[in-house]
């Protein structure tokens, strides 16, 4: 009986995330054009560990916020080329792409973007990261909930002051 709980919130799991990601994949595909109304704060997540992607975009959506997920370097930055999103969520080794061109484009792309790097690498190469291409926050993998919370709590916070 238990197994088949497990199965059961296993599908369940896979089901929301196919959801997220076929809406986010649909979403990407049409050009963002927010009119006067639309204040929607926005959020490309590009990271390919699954789970983490699914939780990131359940605890933003939860909070009024329009994500868009892809594990593709190449494709998070085709969707923030046409969103210029509020907020970028970035793993330092996406698919298809290393860490540092993606930083270089995505602030090049969206200069106003606020970036938050979720990543499992050494925190001696942050602060070049930090430095170089303006990053806002960083947070080592494996992080507690309340941890990236926080920080994606302070970086929109931060950008609501700002404007």
């Amino acid at each position: 009986m238990k197994i088949d709980q497990e199965i059961q919130a296993v599908a369940a799991a896979l089901h929301r995330h196919a959801a997220l990601t076929l809406k986010s994949m649909e979403d990407s595909l049409r050009p963002h054009v927010p009119d006067e109304g639309d204040r929607l704060p926005t959020c490309v997540i590009v990271d390919a560990e699954l789970e983490a992607s699914v939780a990131l975009a359940e605890y933003l959506v939860a909070r009024g916020i329009r994500v868009w997920t892809t594990p593709s370097g190449e494709e998070a930055l085709r969707v923030i080329r046409q969103v210029r999103p509020t907020l970028v969520l970035a793993d330092l080794k996406p698919q298809g792409m290393g860490g540092i061109p993606l930083l270089a484009r995505i602030r090049r792309i969206s200069p106003r973007s606020r970036i938050v790097i979720l990543t499992g690498w050494g925190a001696e190469d942050l602060d070049y990261f930090i430095r170089e291409f303006q990053v806002d926050a960083c947070c080592l993998k494996p992080a507690s909930v309340e941890m990236v919370q926080r920080i994606i709590g302070q970086a929109l916070q931060e950008l609501s002051l700002s404007r």
